[in-house]
């Protein structure tokens, strides 16, 4: 009984859109960037490039998107008005250019950042915050444990620290005529 071995397919052709020479193809091939401005945000949350955002976003929404986040905060620093990119070309410079359409890294970390609220798309236009805010609770305990307590000791000295900046920016409260009033009565 002799065996056989089962015949070779013949090599396939690469499809166009996955040849290297052939440029990306997305759903938009350029978007204009502006600046999101969040008065509340813009004060009380965390540049893109800290420890916090490293630590705790990172896990959140990915690397992917972290990198982006911080590449579109970076080019807003140095064009506050606003600047325009070709999609294809961040996204080679990012490291996930090799496949474009909605479905693709890049798009799908623009998708992500406008998801969790660093970002906003209306069309062409894709308004991005300065700064992240700190992280929702439900977000914070999505994260790992050791990530989790982290966070929340994080939150704690935050808060703490907050309370010993008002407490000693105030005098001791006097009771008021008000109050002195309300114990009359």
């Amino acid at each position: 009984m002799t065996q056989s071995t089962p015949a070779r397919k013949a090599p396939q052709s690469i499809p166009p859109s996955k040849q290297r020479n052939n440029p990306i193809s997305f759903p938009q091939q350029s978007l204009d960037v502006e600046v999101w401005i969040d008065p509340v945000i813009d004060q009380l949350g965390h540049d893109p490039h800290s420890a916090y955002v490293e630590q705790y976003w990172l896990p959140i929404v990915g690397p992917s998107s972290i990198l982006l986040i911080r590449k579109l905060a970076t080019n807003l620093n140095a064009n506050p008005t606003g600047f325009s990119f070709s999609a294809a070309q961040w996204a080679v410079e990012l490291g996930v250019g090799s496949r474009g359409g909605t479905n693709g890294t890049f798009w799908r970390s623009i998708e992500r950042i406008c998801r969790f609220g660093a970002a906003r798309r209306q069309g062409q236009l894709l308004l991005v915050r300065r700064k992240l805010s700190p992280l929702t609770s439900r977000q914070v305990s999505r994260l790992p444990p050791e990530l989790r307590r982290s966070h929340n000791a994080w939150a704690a000295e935050q808060l703490n620290s907050h309370r010993h900046k008002t407490s000693d920016q105030h005098a001791p409260c006097q009771p008021s005529d008000y109050q002195v009033a309300l114990k009359a009565s």
